[in-house]
């Protein structure tokens, strides 16, 4: 059955790479720097995110009051929630802390990441701008791009919409949000490093980061025949994860 799964997202990815529209040769046929394909998990979960370097997370006063208006709307009303109620997809960075693997696929034009939380995807792709927002309407998972930066793979993501939240805690942002990502594989290869700095002037004084680590899993099948809010999968290896819901 995994196989088949496997071959599934792979025919579907294939595809995309082929429809997807297309972009200056010299993009398309530029090699990546480094190898990060493959599955990876992270081995710990926490329902929020803080900055990097133990800061406090620096809300403007417009921010502050959105976050309790958030966390109280969810007390009162978990399907405020949409992420796990209507199986949106959670949006950045909150889908890199769900506690399932998730795959990455590359190609000279293009980075595609395939999460099994939400069965949410998203295809980076490697060029230098972003398109006219007059055109890109706002998504749940934004439009990012991507460039390398020696070995490591600088993804800048833009046009979110704001009905999303950045972790399992509500944490807001607004259209403005922007995500400027930084991967690189550690470890010989082991384990993937992800620095994601967040940026959103009117939820948050001053650009912020915080860092995510996964490990390398060539033993794990990304699952894609489930919905939000069913049991599928034994996370129970993950620490934290007493805590998600």
């Amino acid at each position: 059955m995994p196989s088949t799964q496997q071959s599934g997202w792979g025919a579907i990815i294939a595809a995309a790479m082929l429809i997807w529209p297309p972009y200056p040769c010299a993009a398309q046929a530029a090699r990546p720097a480094a190898d990060i394909s493959g599955v990876w998990w992270a081995s710990s979960y926490s329902p929020r995110i803080t900055p990097s370097d133990g800061s406090p997370i620096p809300f403007t006063a417009e921010g502050r009051a959105l976050a309790a208006k958030n966390s109280q709307q969810w007390k009162q009303n978990p399907a405020a929630d949409t992420a796990h109620s209507l199986c949106v997809p959670q949006g950045l960075p909150r889908v890199l802390t769900a506690p399932y693997p998730f795959q990455i696929y590359q190609s000279g034009g293009q980075v595609v990441f395939i999460h099994e939380a939400n069965r949410a995807f998203r295809i980076v792709l490697m060029r230098a701008s972003h398109a006219d927002p007059r055109v890109w309407d706002p998504s749940y998972m934004g439009e990012g791009i991507g460039r390398w930066d020696g070995d490591v793979l600088v993804i800048d993501t833009r046009n979110f919409n704001a009905k999303t939240w950045l972790d399992d805690s509500a944490l807001p942002h607004s259209e403005q949000l922007h995500t400027v990502e930084r991967l690189r594989t550690l470890q010989g290869g082991r384990e993937l490093e992800d620095i994601v700095t967040i940026e959103d002037p009117m939820i948050y004084s001053n650009a912020w980061s915080i860092r995510l680590l996964f490990q390398h899993r060539p033993d794990v099948h990304i699952v894609t025949d489930w919905v939000c809010g069913e049991a599928h999968r034994d996370i129970s290896g993950v620490s934290g994860t007493v805590s998600y819901r």
